[in-house]
């Protein structure tokens, strides 16, 4: 449950989480696709509960009400980048504490893209199974989801977590976009990647490249995770239970927020 540790305050495409007692830093979250974004209450409680200020982002698409689900097809890459310019100011209205970016799956990608585009230096950034690249297989079906892009697909997202129960491929052509800009920056760090290395979606030596090419602020945790009761699925992180062992490393990250290395 959001708010054991904080005040909300709603906004156009965010919510802004402050701590009980003052904030000793911030922390910017961007949710997964087709992830709802209110169901990431389990990590902002913890962020609160550290006494960190987290800016919890809704992007487009990922709200019924803002977004109905026959006009899903038409979002693209650069939409979904735009739709940070508010959380960005947010965060820019507390420029001397220290700030943390958490991406899940698509918003690790999001993050790394307005970091570089808007000229934001995150203190510290927290990837969690990032598609830095997707599996052999997704990427052979690619052209398909660009040519048939309104033909949807069940998620595989519980239902107490997502926003549609299917999707239009189209989106994962969209996804593609983000991954061909992302991998054409330079990123700062420090950087933490958390993934499975049996993730059904991402390349996992696509990760791993990733980390070689930043080794000087990236650091790469591979634990397996996603063993639990949403059928076994690794590339999902919903809850503290699709961590699995993982559990105590996220624990410790953020136990050592919001010190800077």
């Amino acid at each position: 449950m959001v708010g054991l540790n904080s005040k909300l305050l709603k906004k156009a495409n965010y919510t802004l989480h402050t701590p009980v007692g003052e904030s000793k830093a911030t922390a910017l979250l961007i949710h997964g696709l087709n992830v709802r974004p209110d169901s990431l209450g389990w990590l902002i409680d913890q962020l609160t509960a550290r006494g960190i200020r987290v800016v919890n982002v809704q992007l487009r698409g990922h709200s019924k009400a803002h977004c109905p689900h026959h006009a899903l097809h038409r979002i693209t890459w650069e939409d979904w980048v735009d739709d940070l310019q508010a959380p960005l100011q947010e965060v820019r209205n507390r420029p001397a504490q220290p700030c943390v970016l958490i991406g899940y799956s698509m918003g690790a990608l999001v993050g790394l893209e307005i970091a570089h585009r808007y000229h934001v230096t995150f203190d510290r950034y927290l990837l969690l199974a990032p598609p830095i690249q997707i599996n052999a297989l997704s990427r052979r079906l690619l052209p398909l989801c660009r040519r048939f892009g309104r033909v949807v697909l069940p998620s595989f997202t519980p239902k107490a977590y997502r926003v549609y129960p299917a999707l239009p491929i189209g989106l994962f052509h969209t996804l593609a976009t983000g991954i061909r800009s992302v991998a054409q920056r330079k990123h700062p760090g420090p950087l933490t990647i958390l993934i499975d290395p049996c993730d059904e979606l991402v390349s996992f030596a696509a990760v791993k490249a990733f980390a070689i090419k930043h080794r000087a602020t990236l650091k790469v945790i591979a634990k397996k995770i996603g063993d639990c009761r949403y059928g076994h699925i690794k590339h999902l992180i919903v809850d503290e239970a699709s961590l699995g062992p993982a559990t105590d490393l996220l624990r410790d990250y953020l136990n050592r927020l919001p010190l800077t290395e």
